[in-house]
């Protein structure tokens, strides 16, 4: 039983996620829930603290995802705005969704916020997000993702 067991564990690491948009990286194992978000893990807020000061605030010199460029804003992602940004996440304009409602683990979003590889994880070229900010996205997506 013990031998089986590890196997398994290694399938259910690798296998990724069912309906998860293309070129998406393999499901992260488990995101824990039990950490403390800090501040109220809905969409207004996640945007309002984190997405529109960190990713597309054009006005803050951060231009990643603040605007649609020639080839495309950063995989495509705009989050230039609360309505638009919502949408993109979603992958509801017929774009990639970064966001899969209910699964954290699955979520392109959640993988790059808690990716340990610098060229990877968002946002790139800084330090890593605070767990507490982290976990206030975390809950949110786990919640089903709502724009509220």
């Amino acid at each position: 039983m013990w031998r089986v067991a590890p196997a398994l564990v290694l399938v259910f690491a690798v296998v990724g996620c069912a309906g998860e948009p293309e070129e998406s990286d393999v499901c992260v194992e488990t995101i824990g829930l039990e950490c403390t978000p800090a501040y109220e893990p809905n969409y207004d807020a996640v945007y309002a603290n984190l997405l529109g000061k960190t990713c597309g605030a054009a006005s803050t010199g951060n231009v990643c995802h603040a605007v649609p460029t020639a080839r495309g804003s950063h995989n495509g992602l705009v989050l230039a705005n609360p309505d638009q940004s919502y949408d993109n996440l979603l992958g509801l304009t017929g774009g990639r969704a970064f966001v899969i409602p209910g699964n954290p683990e699955c979520s392109v979003l959640i993988q790059r916020l808690e990716s340990n590889d610098p060229g990877f994880r968002m946002p790139v070229g800084s330090a890593p997000l605070s767990l507490a900010e982290r976990c206030v996205v975390r809950h949110w997506v786990a919640a089903g993702a709502l724009r509220q």
